[in-house]
């Protein structure tokens, strides 16, 4: 009976560390804060324009990951959007609804946001990087290739 008793209990506590410590297949966990940090603009290959946290409009959008897989963001503080997410060891794919300001409610969603996960060497901080890419014809005929990436550092 004692041995049972030692199983279940022991059982229960293994239950118990997994729920409530996030245990998980993956070495990645974007469970936390991530603040929108860079912003760049790449065209044919060459960076045209990068704008850094300081130069941006809202002084802080912050993207924060719950363990229930969802999540939401919050603008100066406010909170404005929600969402959920998947994520394996190197990305995180996110869908979400955006509340547009008009008489009556509208949402546009997003679906599959991906967002490629970037550890730098120097041991700074984590990064998801999110890129949207696309042709684009020039007023002379011939075509330019224009990707922007938008960078979200763990904190």
């Amino acid at each position: 009976m004692k041995k049972f008793t030692a199983i279940i209990i022991s059982a229960i506590v293994l239950l118990s560390a997994c729920v409530f410590g996030g245990c998980s297949d993956f070495s990645f966990n974007p469970i936390g804060g991530w603040i929108f940090t860079d912003e760049y603009l790449f065209v044919d290959g060459k960076e045209l324009g990068h704008i850094n946290q300081q130069e941006m409009q809202y002084k802080e959008t912050k993207y924060t990951f719950e363990k229930s897989g969802t999540g939401y963001i919050t603008v100066d503080g406010y909170r404005t959007i929600d969402f959920t997410y998947t994520y394996t060891d190197d990305s995180v794919d996110m869908t979400m609804s955006v509340p547009q300001p008009t008489n009556r409610e509208i949402s546009v969603k997003y679906v599959d946001v991906h967002y490629r996960l970037e550890a730098p060497k120097d041991g700074s901080n984590m990064k998801l990087i999110r890129t949207e890419e696309q042709d684009a014809e020039n007023d002379d005929g011939t075509i330019s290739h224009l990707r922007g990436e938008y960078v979200l550092t763990r904190v």
